[in-house]
């Protein structure tokens, strides 16, 4: 079976996407309740103001940092295959 698209070498489209869509969900999220970083920090503490910065600019977090967030407000995330 060929591959389609191979984003990086040593991370899969599926990851990527994921990804995306986490740190999609993670920032409606933080807009939606005006969460700030200090606010995370005392569940997640390595969470920072660049990581929701980055968010605002429509970066992608990584899978752990994405459910930080997520998770800070008590959501959470199915996976459907």
């Amino acid at each position: 079976m060929a591959t389609r698209y191979i984003p990086k070498r040593w991370k899969c489209a599926t990851a990527e996407r994921f990804e995306h869509d986490l740190s999609r969900a993670a920032d409606r999220i933080v807009k939606s309740t005006e969460l700030t970083a200090a606010e995370i920090q005392r569940t997640y503490p390595s969470i920072r103001p660049h990581h929701l910065r980055a968010l605002d600019d429509g970066g992608t977090l990584g899978i752990r940092m994405a459910f930080a967030i997520i998770e800070t407000l008590g959501g959470d995330v199915e996976v459907i295959g």
